[in-house]
């Protein structure tokens, strides 16, 4: 489930559709996190759909590093991509703002954390954009991001928190509370 204070807007015809923060969204909130709406396609399967299905999941679905592809439900799939984005996937089963998000702002992830069937061209405005290739992963900057967003997560509402399994966040609340360690990111990327 996608955090709910976003609206679906045209952002252009290279992009298309884009979600929008209709509410601030501060540093270290939750802003995706998996549910049971959500279709999850099972490792295989996805050979039993064609065509445009077939298509469809590979644009719109992301997959854990368990190997299955899950489809959300509701707008998640219209979540852009950026090098440098304003959320991020996290090893905690979630995605993150790893910096504050204002009204008016598209929220944005960075694909190449959860998808290695995406081809898709990238369409970044970000100045500061590396444009990097889908296999050129910064993982030690994003880890620094998501740990630096992590460090205000307790402080921070979570409107999606109650969707956290509880041994995630067992494994959360131990790495904030230093008695635990941090999971990196790299833990969560699909598996090859």
């Amino acid at each position: 489930m996608v955090l709910p204070s976003l609206r679906i807007q045209w952002l252009s015809d290279e992009k298309g559709y884009g979600l929008i923060a209709t509410e601030f969204v501060p540093k270290g909130t939750i802003t995706y996190c998996q549910d049971s709406l959500d279709i999850v396609i099972p490792q295989g399967d996805i050979s039993k759909y064609s065509g445009v299905l077939r298509d469809s999941i590979y644009k719109f679905a992301y997959e854990p590093p368990t190997g299955e592809m899950v489809l959300g439900w509701d707008h998640a799939k219209y979540i852009n991509h950026c090098c440098l984005a304003n959320t991020l996937s996290t090893g905690y089963e979630f995605e993150i703002a790893v910096r504050d998000i204002e009204v008016g702002e598209e929220l944005t992830t960075d694909y190449r954390l959860f998808s290695k069937h995406n081809t898709f061209h990238v369409v970044c405005r970000n100045e500061h954009c590396p444009q990097s290739a889908m296999d050129a992963l910064p993982l030690k900057d994003i880890d620094a991001r998501i740990q630096s967003a992590l460090s205000s997560y307790s402080s921070v509402e979570q409107p999606l928190g109650f969707l956290v399994a509880t041994d995630t966040l067992e494994r959360l609340n131990a790495y904030l509370n230093d008695s635990g360690e941090y999971i990196s990111v790299e833990e969560e990327l699909p598996k090859t």
